[in-house]
């Protein structure tokens, strides 16, 4: 019988400024060109046109200004109180949630699903193409 053995992808990390308002958790994607070769970041606004593209999480924070994003595998620790099997959206605050985003009153909203729960504290980023929901 023979035997393979399957690597586990290695999670990829960036380097970003942020704001002194982001926190470890929300998602973010790149808000403008590089500044001295470092990728800007800002939190994901599900309610914006055109929509914006997730590029992942910000899992510590360096500096008030500076914090590494991970951009796809397991994270461990950042969220607590997950249902093992259930995906994960980016609500209204940037964050990751269970729910589903609800139909909007006004305007759009883009439908993020970025995660799935393995455990109560680990999830596995994987960011997909968003649907959009109309009033």
């Amino acid at each position: 019988m023979a035997v393979s053995v399957h690597r586990r992808a290695q999670p990829k990390f960036i380097i970003a400024g942020c704001l002194v308002s982001d926190v470890v958790g929300d998602m973010v994607g790149i808000s403008s060109a590089p500044v001295a070769g470092v990728y800007q970041v800002s939190k994901i606004d599900i309610t914006a046109s055109p929509v914006e593209l997730p590029l992942g999480m910000i899992i510590l924070k360096a500096t008030n200004t500076l914090c590494v994003v991970q951009v796809g595998g397991e994270i461990q620790g950042v969220y607590a109180g997950l249902t093992p099997g259930k995906q994960l959206f980016i609500n209204t605050l940037s964050r990751l949630t269970h729910m589903v985003p609800t139909h909007p009153s006004s305007g759009i909203k883009s439908v993020h699903p970025v995660a799935q729960a393995l455990a109560d504290n680990v999830l596995f980023l994987r960011i997909q193409t968003p649907s959009i929901i109309r009033a």
